[in-house]
C-alpha cells in the first residue's frame, strides 16, 4: 500500500473506475492499492452522488408495522377492496375492522362506478352506515360520483398509498384466503355463489387469530347455527324430559294435576294460627296451579294447588265466619289490584305441606340468652 497526496490523480482513477461497484466494494478496493486521510469519506461521497446508482438502487429496509388502531364498535370502519378477476368474475370484498366480519359481492365482470355504488348501498342496508371506509386508489373508488355518495351518507374516505397493499392489509389478507378456499373446492360440485357461501359461513363461525372470538360472536352477539350443531345435544329436549321424570312421582304430570272450578269449597293451609286447615271458597285461577281462595269476608289468600284440599263443609260465602285468630291475617289478605305479572306466575317455591312454621317458632334457642345490666 501506497501513501499518495491529496493532489495526486492514482485515488481518483482508482474510485472512479470501480464507482459502480457499490461503497464496500470500493473501499476494499481503494485499501489495496492506496491510503491517504479521508479518503473513505470521498468514496462514500462519491457513491452516493452517482446517478446511475440512485436509480438502480435496493428498495429501503421495511418499517415496523404501524397497525391500524382497533375500533370500538362494530362496524365503524371497514375495508374495501376488488379481487379478481378470478374464476372468470370480479368480486367486491368488504371486512369489518372490529369484528372481522367479511362480506363478499360477486359482481361478475362489472366493476363500474354505478355498480360499486349499488353494491355498498345493499350491504349498508343491511349492516348500517359506517364512519370510516378504507380502500385502494381504484378509479372506482376515486370517481367523483363514489365521493358524493359516501359524502351524503356521512362517511369518511381514506385511500392507502399507490402500489402498497400492507395500507389496506386486512381486505388484502383476506382475499387470499378466500382465493385459497375456493381454488381448494375447485373439483366440488356447485356454483361459484354456493362455494363462496359455503367459505363464509364457515369464515364467520371460527374464531379470529387477532380477536380470539369468532366474527359471528362480535358482529350478531352469537355464533351462527349450522350443521355441526346438530352433533351437540338439545338442550331444550334434554330440560323437557328432565322436567317430565321430576313430576312424575308427585303425580303432577298435565293429565294428573288436580283441578278446581271457581265457587268451589276448598280447605286452605294455614301457615299462622293454631288450625292447620280453614275453610274457604275458590274465586279465582291465577295460574295453571294457582288459585285466589276467600277464607273470610273480604279477605283473599292465594294458595298452590298442593295447598288447598276439596271440602263440601260450607255452601256460600254467607257461611263463612270472621277469623280474627289467625296472627298477621292483614298482612297475608290478597289485593288483585297490586296484583302483578310475577305474582301470576306458577310459583315454585312454595312451602312443603309438611313443613310448619309453628314447629320452627317453637325450636329451643342454640344459644343461652345473654344477660345485660343496666350501665352505673
Amino acid at each position: 500500500m501506497y501513501y499518495v497526496g491529496e493532489q495526486s490523480c492514482h485515488s481518483h482513477k482508482v474510485t472512479k473506475r470501480s464507482v459502480h461497484d457499490g461503497v464496500v466494494r470500493m473501499k476494499a478496493l481503494a485499501r489495496s492499492y492506496v491510503w491517504r486521510p479521508g479518503i473513505v469519506l470521498e468514496i462514500e461521497g462519491l457513491a452516493k452522488g452517482c446517478s446511475g446508482c440512485q436509480r438502480v438502487q435496493h428498495a429501503p429496509k421495511c418499517s415496523p408495522l404501524a397497525p391500524w388502531e382497533w375500533p370500538s364498535t362494530p362496524w365503524q370502519r371497514i375495508h374495501t377492496d376488488f379481487a379478481g378477476p378470478f374464476l372468470g368474475m370480479m368480486f367486491l370484498v368488504i371486512v369489518d375492522a372490529h369484528t372481522k366480519w367479511p362480506e363478499v359481492i360477486i359482481m361478475h365482470s362489472k366493476t363500474t362506478i354505478s355498480k360499486t355504488v349499488e353494491a355498498l348501498r345493499t350491504v349498508f342496508a343491511r349492516n348500517g352506515l359506517l364512519e370510516l371506509l378504507v380502500s385502494d386508489n381504484g378509479p372506482q373508488f376515486t370517481a367523483e360520483d363514489f365521493q358524493l355518495f359516501l359524502k351524503k351518507n356521512g362517511v369518511k374516505h381514506v385511500t392507502s398509498a399507490q402500489y402498497h397493499p400492507a395500507t389496506n392489509g386486512l381486505a388484502e389478507r383476506f382475499i387470499q384466503t378466500m382465493k385459497q378456499s375456493l381454488t381448494s373446492m375447485k373439483e366440488v360440485l356447485g356454483s361459484t355463489q354456493t362455494k363462496l357461501s359455503k367459505f363464509l359461513m364457515k369464515y364467520r363461525n371460527t374464531p379470529h387469530r387477532t380477536s380470539g372470538e369468532t366474527p359471528s360472536t362480535l358482529f350478531m352477539g352469537r355464533n351462527l347455527r349450522t350443521r355441526l350443531d346438530l352433533i351437540k345435544p338439545n338442550i331444550r329436549k334434554h330440560v323437557i324430559e328432565k322436567q317430565v321424570s321430576q313430576a312424575k312421582p308427585n303425580g303432577v304430570i298435565a293429565g294428573n294435576v288436580r283441578q278446581l272450578f271457581i265457587g268451589q269449597v276448598v280447605s286452605v293451609r294455614n301457615y299462622r294460627g293454631k288450625e292447620k286447615w280453614i275453610q274457604g271458597i275458590v274465586r279465582a285461577k291465577t295460574g295453571p296451579v294457582s288459585y285466589q281462595v276467600e277464607i273470610a269476608p273480604n279477605v283473599i289468600w292465594k294458595r298452590h294447588i298442593d295447598q288447598l284440599l276439596a271440602s263440601e263443609n260450607i255452601k256460600d260465602t254467607q257461611d263463612l265466619e270472621p277469623v280474627t285468630d289467625i296472627p298477621g291475617l292483614a298482612n297475608e289478605n290478597f289485593n288483585a289490584e297490586d296484583e302483578t305479572a310475577e305474582d301470576i306466575q306458577d310459583q315454585q317455591d312454595t312451602l312443603e305441606p309438611n313443613q310448619e312454621l309453628d314447629e320452627v317458632e317453637q325450636l329451643e334457642q342454640r344459644y343461652p340468652v345473654r344477660i345485660r345490666h343496666q350501665p352505673n
